[in-house]
């Protein structure tokens, strides 16, 4: 009997802990891809704007191996050549594709970041600099960005879908 007392108890805490990471939403990733992975979200973690207002992204990047470092570059120009910047696709309420074209030319400041094994680096995009947001309803948005492991090789992550709500 005591057995299965201990056998149930564990069952039962196991199913409360799923159910919890289940239910967190504010930090949702996309696809693994070569040990990397990107998220984004509001910068205020909300989900809904007001019509023309601004909307940064917050951008967070993660390295999930635990033994190679990767190496991101950070364009400030905001509508910079995807290879070096980070490019958005935007889909209107009315299934628009408002999606902002970047420059295939890019100049001015930026910067190299090296992301070691096991962490995150995070930085924000106003993304409200390069689409209108000012047709009431939902907006989905999906980020992509390269990624470089040494420097031959490159290949593209792509981020968690995120639902914007825009109203009056």
């Amino acid at each position: 009997m005591k057995k299965y007392f201990c056998f149930v108890s564990m069952l039962a805490v196991i199913m409360v802990g799923r159910v919890s990471a289940d239910d967190i939403k504010t930090n949702e990733w996309g696809v693994i891809t070569n040990n990397v992975q990107m998220s984004i979200s509001l910068k205020d973690d909300g989900a809904q704007i007001k019509t023309n207002k601004s909307l940064s992204l917050l951008i967070r990047i993660k390295n999930t191996s635990t033994n190679e470092a990767v190496f991101l570059y950070n364009a400030l120009a905001l509508n910079a050549d995807p290879l070096i910047g980070v490019s958005c696709a935007v889909i209107s309420p009315s299934g628009k594709d408002i999606s902002p074209k970047p420059r295939m030319f890019w100049h001015g400041s930026g910067g190299h970041i090296i992301l070691p094994p096991n962490q995150i680096n995070e930085f924000e995009f106003s993304l409200s600099q390069l689409c209108k947001f000012d047709e009431i309803g939902t907006y989905k948005i999906i980020a992509k960005k390269i990624i470089w492991f040494g420097n031959d090789k490159q290949f593209e992550i792509v981020s968690n879908p995120l639902t914007i709500v825009v109203s009056n």
